[in-house]
């Protein structure tokens, strides 16, 4: 987050929208170092895993290997138990996408700290890849991806990985 504060202290920044997920507040709140407003945006929260949520995986293989084997089949589509399916998370990220860049006036910066999966599901629909293929899509913890409106529509400029 240190890191990531050097590298956006030169810009000036409208704002940091995040997820209210602890992480994402704390890397915001250090990110914006004060001077930037911090907003929490509920849609920016990572997929719900519902009733697998906080279990390891090699436990939900040994205890439910037939819905292990269908979310690594259908992990676009897949619902766990009481959770949500990555086109359902995807939805409601690009919603508060939209949101967000609908505020940004011409020349405006402003970041969003969210979690792997939901960087995935927009660069997924920002790129028109397939959600089917989200989990190969480079997102390493602390990464930064620059967008750029350009020619009427938002392109990925850049994928900082060297954070950390």
């Amino acid at each position: 987050a240190e890191q990531l504060k050097a590298l956006f202290a030169e810009k000036k920044l409208k704002a940091v929208y995040h997820s209210p997920l602890s992480r994402c507040v704390q890397t915001a709140e250090i990110l914006s170092d004060g001077k930037t407003d911090c907003i929490a945006v509920y849609d920016l929260q990572e997929i719900s895993m519902g009733s697998w949520e906080m279990l390891p995986m090699e436990k939900i293989k040994s205890e439910q290997p037939g819905l292990y084997q269908q979310r690594g089949e259908q992990i676009d589509i897949f619902c766990p138990p009481d959770g949500e399916s990555f086109i359902q998370c995807q939805a409601r990220n690009i919603n508060a996408f939209q949101d967000i860049t609908a505020s940004l006036h011409c020349g405006e910066t402003a970041v969003i700290v969210a979690h792997a999966g939901v960087n995935r599901c927009l660069i997924s629909w920002l790129t028109g890849q397939p959600l089917k293929n989200l989990l190969t899509i480079l997102q390493p913890y602390a990464c930064v991806t620059k967008l750029i409106w350009e020619n009427s529509h938002w392109q990925i400029a850049d994928i900082e990985t060297g954070l950390l």
